[in-house]
Protein backbone atom coordinates (compact mmCIF):
# COMPACT_ATOMS: atom_id res chain seq x y z
CA UNK A 1 0.00 0.00 0.00
CA UNK A 2 2.95 2.41 0.37
CA UNK A 3 4.68 1.54 -2.34
CA UNK A 4 1.71 2.43 -4.75
CA UNK A 5 1.08 5.42 -2.76
CA UNK A 6 4.32 6.28 -3.41
CA UNK A 7 3.82 5.74 -6.55
CA UNK A 8 1.05 8.09 -6.83
CA UNK A 9 2.95 10.78 -5.54
CA UNK A 10 5.79 10.31 -7.80
CA UNK A 11 3.09 10.07 -10.95
CA UNK A 12 1.67 13.75 -10.15
CA UNK A 13 5.30 14.97 -9.22
CA UNK A 14 7.22 14.58 -12.18
CA UNK A 15 3.96 16.87 -14.25
CA UNK A 16 4.21 19.45 -11.44
CA UNK A 17 7.59 20.01 -11.58
CA UNK A 18 7.87 20.06 -15.17
CA UNK A 19 5.11 22.83 -16.03
CA UNK A 20 5.92 24.98 -12.94
CA UNK A 21 9.26 24.86 -14.87
CA UNK A 22 7.47 25.74 -18.60
CA UNK A 23 5.45 28.34 -15.81
CA UNK A 24 8.93 29.69 -13.92
CA UNK A 25 10.66 30.51 -17.39
CA UNK A 26 8.06 31.83 -19.22
CA UNK A 27 7.67 34.62 -16.21
CA UNK A 28 11.85 34.99 -16.03
CA UNK A 29 12.00 35.35 -19.61
CA UNK A 30 9.30 37.86 -19.62
CA UNK A 31 11.02 40.05 -16.79
CA UNK A 32 14.62 39.87 -18.56
CA UNK A 33 13.50 40.52 -22.14
CA UNK A 34 11.24 43.36 -20.98
CA UNK A 35 7.78 42.07 -21.29
CA UNK A 36 6.47 43.53 -17.95
CA UNK A 37 3.23 45.17 -18.83
CA UNK A 38 2.78 47.49 -16.09
CA UNK A 39 4.71 45.94 -13.44
CA UNK A 40 7.67 47.46 -12.37
CA UNK A 41 11.12 45.53 -12.61
CA UNK A 42 11.70 45.13 -9.13
CA UNK A 43 8.21 44.00 -8.16
CA UNK A 44 8.15 41.50 -11.53
CA UNK A 45 11.65 40.46 -10.45
CA UNK A 46 10.84 39.82 -6.49
CA UNK A 47 7.06 38.95 -6.15
CA UNK A 48 6.80 37.18 -9.69
CA UNK A 49 10.40 34.95 -9.54
CA UNK A 50 12.32 34.87 -6.84
CA UNK A 51 9.55 34.43 -3.85
CA UNK A 52 7.57 31.60 -6.22
CA UNK A 53 10.90 30.13 -7.01
CA UNK A 54 12.01 29.77 -3.35
CA UNK A 55 8.44 28.50 -2.43
CA UNK A 56 8.27 25.96 -5.25
CA UNK A 57 11.27 24.23 -3.73
CA UNK A 58 10.21 24.20 0.12
CA UNK A 59 6.50 22.74 -1.73
CA UNK A 60 8.91 19.30 -1.83
CA UNK A 61 8.30 19.25 1.86
CA UNK A 62 5.00 20.87 2.60
CA UNK A 63 2.60 20.81 -0.52
CA UNK A 64 0.73 23.45 1.64
CA UNK A 65 3.01 26.11 0.53
CA UNK A 66 1.85 26.16 -3.19
CA UNK A 67 -0.77 28.68 -1.71
CA UNK A 68 1.69 31.41 -0.98
CA UNK A 69 2.44 30.83 -4.91
CA UNK A 70 -1.29 30.72 -5.68
CA UNK A 71 -1.71 34.30 -3.16
CA UNK A 72 1.39 35.80 -4.69
CA UNK A 73 0.32 35.32 -8.42
CA UNK A 74 -3.10 36.10 -7.69
CA UNK A 75 -2.09 39.62 -5.75
CA UNK A 76 0.40 40.72 -8.53
CA UNK A 77 -2.04 39.73 -11.23
CA UNK A 78 -5.00 42.00 -9.26
CA UNK A 79 -2.69 44.84 -8.99
CA UNK A 80 -1.00 45.18 -11.95
CA UNK A 81 -4.46 44.43 -13.71
CA UNK A 82 -5.71 47.49 -11.73
CA UNK A 83 -3.10 49.78 -13.09
CA UNK A 84 -2.90 48.62 -16.01
CA UNK A 85 -6.84 48.91 -16.81
CA UNK A 86 -6.56 52.38 -15.56
CA UNK A 87 -3.59 53.20 -17.66
CA UNK A 88 -5.71 51.69 -20.90
CA UNK A 89 -8.92 53.60 -19.99
CA UNK A 90 -6.90 57.17 -19.71
CA UNK A 91 -5.62 56.32 -22.57
CA UNK A 92 -8.44 55.12 -24.95
CA UNK A 93 -10.53 58.56 -23.41
CA UNK A 94 -7.53 60.53 -25.09
CA UNK A 95 -7.78 58.77 -28.28
CA UNK A 96 -11.23 59.11 -28.26
CA UNK A 97 -10.57 63.25 -27.55
CA UNK A 98 -8.50 63.63 -30.11
CA UNK A 99 -10.63 61.57 -32.25
CA UNK A 100 -13.54 64.41 -31.58
CA UNK A 101 -11.68 67.46 -31.85
CA UNK A 102 -10.10 66.00 -35.34
CA UNK A 103 -13.55 65.22 -36.29
CA UNK A 104 -14.79 68.90 -35.40
CA UNK A 105 -11.47 70.87 -36.88
CA UNK A 106 -12.25 68.68 -40.35
CA UNK A 107 -16.22 69.23 -40.35
CA UNK A 108 -15.27 72.80 -40.26
CA UNK A 109 -12.69 72.87 -43.45
CA UNK A 110 -13.17 70.08 -45.47
CA UNK A 111 -10.19 71.09 -47.78
CA UNK A 112 -8.04 71.55 -45.44
CA UNK A 113 -5.26 68.80 -46.26
CA UNK A 114 -3.57 69.41 -42.57
CA UNK A 115 -7.42 68.59 -41.03
CA UNK A 116 -7.53 65.75 -43.25
CA UNK A 117 -4.75 64.26 -41.95
CA UNK A 118 -5.10 64.74 -38.39
CA UNK A 119 -8.58 63.17 -38.54
CA UNK A 120 -6.68 60.39 -40.19
CA UNK A 121 -4.00 60.30 -37.69
CA UNK A 122 -7.31 60.04 -34.74
CA UNK A 123 -9.15 57.45 -37.06
CA UNK A 124 -5.74 54.91 -37.45
CA UNK A 125 -5.49 55.43 -33.41
CA UNK A 126 -8.96 54.14 -32.84
CA UNK A 127 -8.62 51.44 -35.60
CA UNK A 128 -10.74 52.76 -38.19
CA UNK A 129 -7.91 51.18 -40.99
CA UNK A 130 -9.86 51.72 -44.17
CA UNK A 131 -11.72 55.21 -42.95
CA UNK A 132 -8.07 56.00 -41.85
CA UNK A 133 -6.70 55.53 -45.02
CA UNK A 134 -9.50 56.89 -47.12
CA UNK A 135 -8.47 60.17 -45.41
CA UNK A 136 -5.06 59.79 -45.65
CA UNK A 137 -5.54 59.47 -49.64
CA UNK A 138 -7.52 62.70 -49.63
CA UNK A 139 -4.73 64.43 -47.36
CA UNK A 140 -2.13 63.62 -50.11
CA UNK A 141 -4.75 64.83 -53.10
CA UNK A 142 -5.53 68.12 -51.04
CA UNK A 143 -1.92 68.59 -49.94
CA UNK A 144 0.78 66.85 -51.78
CA UNK A 145 3.79 69.02 -50.56
CA UNK A 146 2.71 68.43 -46.49
CA UNK A 147 2.17 64.50 -47.57
CA UNK A 148 3.92 63.12 -50.70
CA UNK A 149 3.96 59.98 -52.82
CA UNK A 150 6.76 58.34 -50.45
CA UNK A 151 4.23 58.88 -47.43
CA UNK A 152 0.91 57.61 -48.91
CA UNK A 153 2.65 54.77 -49.79
CA UNK A 154 4.29 53.55 -46.69
CA UNK A 155 0.80 54.76 -45.08
CA UNK A 156 -0.90 52.16 -47.50
CA UNK A 157 1.78 49.47 -47.05
CA UNK A 158 1.12 49.69 -43.36
CA UNK A 159 -2.30 49.57 -43.55
CA UNK A 160 -2.95 46.94 -45.88
CA UNK A 161 -2.75 44.08 -43.36
CA UNK A 162 -5.25 45.72 -41.03
CA UNK A 163 -7.87 46.14 -43.81
CA UNK A 164 -7.02 42.68 -45.26
CA UNK A 165 -7.31 41.19 -41.74
CA UNK A 166 -10.64 43.06 -40.01
CA UNK A 167 -7.71 43.73 -37.41
CA UNK A 168 -9.60 44.68 -34.37
CA UNK A 169 -9.20 48.29 -32.76
CA UNK A 170 -5.79 48.56 -31.04
CA UNK A 171 -7.59 48.10 -26.99
CA UNK A 172 -7.06 45.75 -24.98
CA UNK A 173 -10.53 44.22 -24.28
CA UNK A 174 -10.29 43.73 -20.94
CA UNK A 175 -6.87 44.20 -18.31
CA UNK A 176 -7.97 41.37 -16.56
CA UNK A 177 -8.45 38.83 -19.24
CA UNK A 178 -6.05 35.97 -20.03
CA UNK A 179 -6.38 34.68 -23.73
CA UNK A 180 -5.89 30.89 -23.88
CA UNK A 181 -4.09 29.96 -27.31
CA UNK A 182 -5.06 26.34 -28.49
CA UNK A 183 -1.73 24.94 -27.42
CA UNK A 184 -2.34 26.35 -23.80
CA UNK A 185 -5.63 24.57 -23.56
CA UNK A 186 -4.35 21.11 -22.79
CA UNK A 187 -1.63 22.43 -20.10
CA UNK A 188 -4.51 24.18 -18.10
CA UNK A 189 -6.25 20.50 -18.44
CA UNK A 190 -3.31 19.20 -17.38
CA UNK A 191 -2.85 21.27 -14.28
CA UNK A 192 -6.47 21.22 -13.23
CA UNK A 193 -6.26 17.29 -13.50
CA UNK A 194 -3.23 17.35 -10.67
CA UNK A 195 -5.99 18.98 -8.10
CA UNK A 196 -6.79 15.74 -8.01
CA UNK A 197 -3.05 14.79 -6.65
CA UNK A 198 -2.82 17.34 -4.73
CA UNK A 199 -4.78 20.59 -4.22
CA UNK A 200 -2.19 23.24 -2.97
CA UNK A 201 0.47 22.21 -5.03
CA UNK A 202 -2.02 22.36 -8.27
CA UNK A 203 -3.70 25.63 -6.97
CA UNK A 204 0.00 26.81 -7.15
CA UNK A 205 0.53 25.35 -10.67
CA UNK A 206 -2.59 27.15 -11.78
CA UNK A 207 -1.72 30.11 -10.32
CA UNK A 208 1.87 30.50 -12.12
CA UNK A 209 0.30 29.15 -15.46
CA UNK A 210 -2.28 32.00 -15.68
CA UNK A 211 -0.42 34.73 -14.22
CA UNK A 212 2.57 33.26 -17.62
CA UNK A 213 0.31 33.77 -19.95
CA UNK A 214 -1.34 36.95 -18.85
CA UNK A 215 2.00 38.53 -19.31
CA UNK A 216 3.03 37.49 -22.19
CA UNK A 217 -0.73 38.22 -23.88
CA UNK A 218 0.04 42.05 -22.91
CA UNK A 219 2.09 41.91 -26.72
CA UNK A 220 -0.49 40.54 -28.20
CA UNK A 221 -2.85 43.59 -28.91
CA UNK A 222 -2.60 43.96 -32.17
CA UNK A 223 -1.59 47.32 -33.67
CA UNK A 224 -0.77 49.54 -36.75
CA UNK A 225 0.67 52.54 -34.93
CA UNK A 226 1.52 55.76 -37.05
CA UNK A 227 5.28 55.81 -37.38
CA UNK A 228 5.09 59.77 -38.11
Amino acid sequence: MAYAFQLYQLAGLVPYDLLMCYAFFTIASSWMWGRRREIPDGVLGGVGVIVPFVVWIFTQFDSWSGLIIAAAYGGLWRWASEHEAAAEDAMRREILAEGAAAAARRAQAPGDGVARFAFAQALEKQGHWAQALAEYEEAHRLSCEMFPESAISEVRERLAPAIADKRPPPFRPSARRINLRPHDKPVAVAAAALLLWNPPKALGLLAALAFARWLTSGDEAPTARASF
